[in-house]
This record gives structure tokens, C-alpha cells and sequence, in this order.
């Protein structure tokens, strides 16, 4: 058995009792919040020596490499959190060859857009010469996926926990060493993302031997196909409904730059990338704790109802306070290029309110029962984000634009709180696989 059974302050801390899920949280928190502190100083630094232009292509090269990332295991990864201990090493297999092809079609069609530059990538500065970069962005993101996953139904928080100081650490020095040396601003911005998931996934695979057992098992091709279609829902159900988020929720940052200025498109993204903090801090910390969960033998609906409306309480109290903050600061920063940035601020928080609160939420819900409804959810969240797109393109004024968006990441916020309470019953416990 690659990981031991659920045990009570090992496997599953949340198990044993509620102190045990506060203290794992916490310890998920507090390490991302000294992570995203370090991560937040060097970007800060950084903005005010390039000014916010280049965060507008390098928030197109996100949506573009986080769309890719979504996809590259074809979704047979997740199913790590709620499979039987014997199927762990043929899934994470499955998951692995499934990404190697990916990336490799990926990779010929980067090396022949770059050989072709066709003249859409010169509307946005600088993204000509990273274009390279995507395949190796999306290789850095799939390893790291696959073995937080695995540390995750593992348990070992602590390790999650201490490996975000590596990636803060490498992305915010080397994306100040790069820029001393004088290189591109976008250069040095996706090369620190990529290193400094290289070396959070170094971290993982060093000091989790039980990770480098399974992926370097040997699994018969006879258990890859029985693994592939046992669990034919991922990619038949669980991909469509992934990508169809991402689209959704990568629409603001592909978009913006092209119905407005750099400057603003730019301080935009960047007011964007701030506030991704936050709320990446709460969804990154709590997500271990929905997701381990699936992977119990027991299933407590008393948990599931309190987890939903502490994350909610937690999203809008933050954001709550960084809104009043943000407007407090607007006449300090009046007539400068940051203003716009700064007044947008109040409308973005609704919609990283409900991104915080669904992040765990989407994450954990999966399952048969679910997937159908799921798919049908996140294709709603992308239609009222292409009419939000919609609104923008017809001259809706920036506000009521950022508003639009909010309003439906809100809404998917709420129905992926009923889909998550539908996994469990009101009886109170479940047996798992029952």
C-alpha cells in the first residue's frame, strides 16, 4: 500500500478533531502568507522600476499557460484524491503519459508560431519573445500538480506548507537578479514562474520518497487501460467542466488588454495579480483540508457545512477590509499611473470574493453524482462572463464591466457550495464508497 491508512493526526488531521483542522490550516496559512509576502515585496519592487505594461502580457501568458494546465493530464490526476490506495501508481502513470503527450504537441505548436511570428503576437509587447517558454511553463506546472496532489492525499501539510517558501524565494530573487542584468521585463517574469515551480517541485519529490516510489513503479500496460476506463469520467466529464472554468475565469486577463490602452490594461492586471494573493492564500490552504477529506473512509456532513461558511465568512471579511483599504489610499495615489489600478480595486474584490470561496469548493466536488451538474454550472459561470466580455465590448464603463464579472463568479461561488454539501449526507456520516 504506497500510503498508509487515514489515522487520526497523521494522514487526515482534521479527523481527529476540529483543533487538529484549525492547526493544519493555520500552519497552511501563516506559510503561505510569509510566502506571498516575500513573493508581493519583489513584485512591488519590480513594478516600479518597469512600470505596469509589462504585467499586460505577462497576464495574457498566464491565462494562456493556466488553460493548457487545466488539460494536460486530461483530468486523471484529481481522481488521486478519492481512488483506492491500489490504483494510486497506475493513475499517477496514466496522468504522467497523458501530460508527456500534451506537452509535446503543445511544444511543436510554440516552435512553429515561433518560426511563423505571425503579427497577433506583436499587439502585446515582449510576449514574441516568451512564446518558447509556454511549453516549459506548462511541464513546471504539471509536475508540480501531480506531486502536490500526492502529497496532499498523503497528508503531509507541513511539507506543502514549507515548500512555498522555496517558490517565493526563487521567483522573487531571481525576478530581481534577471532585471539588474538588464533583461526583459517579461523575460524575467516568466522565467522566475517557471524556476520557482521547478524548485517547490524539486522540494516535494526530495523529501516524499513515497512520490518517487510510485512514479517510478512498474505498472503493466494492462493497469493503465483498466485505470483509463474505470475512471473515463475524468476526461469524458471532469476536462470539459475544468476547461470551461479557466476559460471563464481567464476572460478578464484576456480580454482587458484588448479593449484597452496598455497602460490601463496593464494596471489592471497588475491590481489583479495583488489580489490573487490573498485570495490564493485562503483557497491554497483550505483546499487540502476539503480535499483530503475525500479520500476518508468517513464522510462528516457537519464538517463539510461548517468548512463552506467558515471559507465564506474568511473571503469576505479579507477582501472586505482590502476594499475599505483601497479606497481609503485613492486620494494619496490621485493623478498618478497607478490611480485606475487602485479605483478598481472596489469592484474586483466582488469577483476574488467569489473566486476565494469556489476555488476549494470546484476542487472538491468529484464524483458521478456531481459531474453532470458541475459541467452544467461552470458552463452558466461562462456564459455570463462572456456577456460581461460582451458589456465591455458594447462600452460599459470599466466599473460596471468589473462588476459584471463579479457578479457571476459570485453566483458560481453559491452553486458550488450546494454541489459540495450534496456529497454528503445529512444523516451526518457516510461510509466511504458506499
Amino acid at each position: 500500500m504506497p500510503f498508509p491508512p487515514p489515522v487520526a493526526g497523521e494522514q487526515h488531521l482534521f479527523l481527529g478533531a476540529s483543533r487538529q483542522v484549525v492547526a493544519s490550516f493555520l500552519h497552511l496559512a501563516v506559510s503561505l502568507v510569509m510566502a506571498r509576502f516575500l513573493s508581493v515585496g519583489a513584485l512591488l519592487v519590480f513594478s516600479y522600476f518597469v512600470g505596469p505594461e509589462p504585467f499586460a502580457s505577462y497576464g495574457f501568458y498566464i491565462a494562456i499557460v493556466t488553460i493548457l494546465w487545466i488539460g494536460v493530464f486530461g483530468c486523471y490526476e484529481q481522481a488521486l484524491f478519492v481512488c483506492p490506495d491500489h490504483e494510486i501508481a497506475p493513475i499517477a502513470r496514466l496522468s504522467c503519459t497523458v501530460a508527456a503527450l500534451v506537452i509535446a504537441v503543445v511544444a511543436l505548436v510554440c516552435l512553429i508560431i515561433a518560426m511563423v511570428h505571425p503579427g497577433f503576437l506583436d499587439t502585446l509587447d515582449g510576449f514574441s519573445l516568451v512564446i518558447v517558454a509556454i511549453p516549459f511553463a506548462l511541464a513546471a506546472r504539471a509536475s508540480h500538480r501531480l506531486l502536490s496532489n500526492m502529497a496532499t492525499r498523503a497528508g503531509t501539510f507541513v511539507l506543502v506548507a514549507r515548500s512555498n517558501w522555496a517558490q517565493a524565494s526563487v521567483q522573487g530573487c531571481l525576478l530581481l537578479a534577471l532585471l539588474a542584468a538588464g533583461m526583459p521585463a517579461i523575460v524575467c517574469l516568466v522565467v522566475a514562474d517557471v524556476a520557482g515551480l521547478a524548485a517547490v517541485t524539486a522540494i516535494i519529490a526530495a523529501k516524499l520518497p513515497q512520490c518517487r516510489s510510485i512514479l517510478l513503479a512498474n505498472v503493466p500496460r494492462s493497469a493503465l487501460l483498466s485505470c483509463a476506463r474505470s475512471w473515463a469520467a475524468m476526461p469524458s466529464w471532469r476536462l470539459p467542466m475544468s476547461l470551461t472554468s479557466v476559460a471563464a475565469l481567464s476572460l478578464p486577463a484576456l480580454t482587458l488588454p484588448l479593449f484597452f490602452p496598455a497602460v490601463l490594461a496593464g494596471q489592471l492586471v497588475f491590481a489583479m495579480r495583488i489580489l490573487e494573493i490573498p485570495s490564493n492564500v485562503i483557497s491554497d490552504a483550505a483546499s487540502p483540508m476539503f480535499q483530503s477529506q475525500l479520500s476518508s473512509r468517513q464522510r462528516s456532513r457537519r464538517f463539510a457545512v461548517r468548512a463552506v461558511v467558515a471559507l465564506t465568512a474568511l473571503a469576505v471579511a479579507t477582501f472586505g477590509i482590502i476594499a475599505m483599504v483601497a479606497w481609503s489610499l485613492i486620494p494619496a495615489f490621485h493623478e498618478t499611473r497607478w490611480a485606475t489600478g487602485l479605483a478598481s480595486v472596489a469592484p474586483l474584490v466582488i469577483y476574488f470574493i467569489g473566486l476565494t470561496i469556489s476555488a476549494p469548493l470546484v476542487g472538491s466536488v468529484i464524483g458521478v453524482a456531481v459531474e453532470h451538474s458541475a459541467a452544467m454550472w461552470q458552463l452558466v459561470f461562462l456564459g455570463l462572463s462572456a456577456g460581461a466580455v460582451a458589456l465591455m465590448a458594447g462600452g460599459l464603463p470599466l466599473f460596471w464591466v468589473l462588476v459584471a464579472f463579479g457578479m457571476a463568479s459570485l453566483l458560481r461561488a453559491l452553486l458550488f457550495g450546494k454541489l459540495y454539501l450534496r456529497q454528503y449526507p445529512r444523516e451526518g456520516v457516510e461510509q466511504y464508497g458506499a
